[in-house]
């Protein structure tokens, strides 16, 4: 992962762009991680990650599952 200051992506926006297609860029601020630029499919997959994990949380609660099972036999 390619790390760069704040000031540095400013100075090379461009560059810092065509670099996060092929790995994340941290950018760091009073040298510490800040932000990270990920491609927009990259971000696509992390949030349906994020959504199945939640949904995985939600239908295992076994209060969950048996209302579920009640709607999927109507």
């Amino acid at each position: 992962m390619m790390t760069l200051t704040f000031s540095d992506v400013r100075q090379k926006f461009s560059s810092v762009l065509d670099a996060a297609i092929k790995q994340p860029v941290t950018i760091t601020r009073r040298s510490a991680p800040d932000m990270v630029v990920i491609t927009a499919e990259q971000f696509a997959e992390l949030q349906q990650a994020k959504f199945e994990a939640s949904l995985a949380r939600v239908t295992n609660k076994p209060k969950n599952k048996a209302l579920f099972k009640e709607l999927a036999d109507k």
